[in-house]
């Protein structure tokens, strides 16, 4: 959103020393093996090289290695972000030294115990494996959904959203 104001550094950090209803990231990361960062693409306006270099910091204070470290990239059907726009989105020290990967709807899916409909969601596989996951994006109006991105960010597949496996009458 073009009138949204960016948060200074100043909030930033305070928003990642005083969280909401949460342990700092850091406690959080504390122990833990795999982590994965799942990120908006680069159709969604978030920035994210401030937002990231923080949650990096975070990691390795607690002692998380980068080579525990996965970053995602959530493009629901958007094509998936190669060179330039992974430069673009992730800056050159996240290509240079981490694993990226973009999600696919339809392949390297796990089963959930999520029912939409008689339908099993399905998630990526490395998101559902992670022991930390990390979600960073923006939730944003879309002129046909009303609002956009947040959902993209647990990388789902496509069949549970089919419209037959959506019940008329939930309750």
């Amino acid at each position: 959103m073009v009138d949204a104001p960016a948060l200074t550094m100043d909030e930033l950090t305070q928003a990642f020393e005083s969280p909401i209803q949460s342990k700092v990231l850091r406690e959080l990361a504390k122990g833990k093996e795999r982590v994965i960062i799942a990120v908006e693409d680069i159709t969604r306006p978030t920035k994210l090289v401030p937002i990231l270099e923080r949650v990096l910091s975070e990691l390795g204070e607690a002692g998380v290695e980068k080579e525990q470290i996965t970053f995602l990239i959530c493009n629901g059907g958007h094509a998936p972000m190669l060179g330039r726009d992974l430069m673009l989105k992730l800056g050159p020290a996240v290509l240079s030294e981490y694993a990226v990967t973009n999600h696919n709807p339809y392949d390297n899916l796990a089963e959930t115990k999520i029912l939409v409909g008689k339908t099993s969601l399905r998630i990526n596989r490395n998101y559902s494996r992670a022991d930390l996951k990390i979600a960073i994006g923006s939730i944003t109006p879309h002129n046909f959904a009303g609002f956009s991105a947040g959902e993209n960010l647990y990388c789902r597949d496509y069949l549970t959203l089919l419209p037959w496996n959506i019940p008329t009458n939930p309750l």
